[in-house]
């Protein structure tokens, strides 16, 4: 069996659009066509129902894909092997972390990692959580670091570690002035209702980016319908311009305690307690990570746990404990 057939194939399951999955596989439309249409001849049986749009897999399509999936995933594995025993080294370990993130993270990590692994090569990758999903299930990254939610299931992940999520509200806002001086620390902000902010305006992040998709689900979650009025690519950045008087803002709490505001804001919740997105480490559902690349990944959750810089000033119990409760 063809295994670059194999792969065109999974390409248009997941995109569910032949022009699409052409682009990504850098082939021309009617080549994939023809590549599809030789493995149905071959197989005696039709993979995907050309009536709908996007292209939905039929019930031979759907069984091809997984076992396909499973095929793929034990070629990447026998890869990484061969490639060990010809090198005398575990090759090449691709990893995807945000920018901020890898910029906090990585100096307590990878030091101690390329002593005791001289002979890995490693590659980082920044980008967004949306790039890093794709790349995850193009087979080009072993894994990343990302937060939930996850939108493929057909990634695995493991929870590394809580990150707590807080609203902005900038120093001359209405609400701001309601708090007086209560809310001025990040590590002691006040509880307000949701119904004060359903229809504020807001700064967000990028849809690809997971401090949208986390931004989304406290929308959801409170029935708050924003006006958005600017969406960024970084934290840091929507940050300050929130802290500037361009809207409120959820972000994570370790952005306020390193990034310097325009104006002090004061710190509030929706939830109590805190609401945490899980920050993850992801790799593709079945894939078998090389031993260095468990060693990596182990070594990124122990640093991650123990090193006080990457972690929370205070234990979430007690972060908790002093969350405020003004009389508004």
């Amino acid at each position: 069996m063809d295994i670059n057939r194999m792969k065109y194939i999974i390409t248009v399951a997941r995109t569910g659009n032949i022009s699409q999955a052409a682009r990504e596989l850098y082939l021309s439309q009617p080549a994939l066509t023809k590549a599809i249409q030789k493995t149905e001849e071959e197989l005696g049986v039709r993979l995907f129902e050309r009536d709908s749009l996007p292209l939905r897999l039929t019930f031979a399509g759907e069984r091809y894909v997984q076992q396909c999936k499973k095929i793929l995933n034990i070629q990447r594995t026998l890869t990484r092997e061969m490639q060990d025993i010809a090198q005398g080294k575990n090759g090449r370990i691709v990893v995807g972390i945000p920018r901020e993130r890898g910029c906090l993270w990585l100096p307590h990590i990878l030091p101690d990692y390329c002593r005791t692994h001289p002979e890995v090569e490693i590659i980082i990758k920044e980008g967004t959580s949306q790039y890093f999903e794709e790349e995850l299930l193009r087979g080009n990254m072993d894994f990343c670091v990302s937060s939930l939610p996850v939108y493929s299931e057909e990634l695995d992940y493991q929870i590394v570690c809580d990150d707590p999520i807080l609203l902005v509200v900038p120093q001359e806002h209405p609400l701001s002035r309601k708090l007086g001086e209560q809310g001025r620390s990040p590590l002691s902000p006040c509880f307000l209702p949701a119904g004060l902010v359903e229809t504020e305006t807001f700064l967000t992040l990028t849809p690809e980016q997971g401090m949208c998709r986390t931004a989304q689900e406290l929308f959801i979650r409170h029935g708050i319908q924003p006006q958005i009025r600017m969406r960024l690519r970084g934290n840091e950045t929507a940050y300050r311009l929130a802290t500037a008087g361009m809207g409120l803002m959820f972000t994570p709490l370790s952005t306020t305690l390193r990034t310097e505001p325009v104006s002090p804001p004061r710190f509030a919740t929706l939830d109590q307690p805190l609401f945490c997105r899980k920050i993850i480490i992801a790799h593709g559902k079945g894939d078998c990570l090389s031993q260095n690349a468990r060693d990596l990944v182990d070594l990124t959750v122990e640093r991650v746990r123990t090193v006080p810089e990457l972690s929370p000033p205070l234990p979430l119990e007690q972060l908790n404990r002093q969350i405020l409760f003004p009389q508004l």
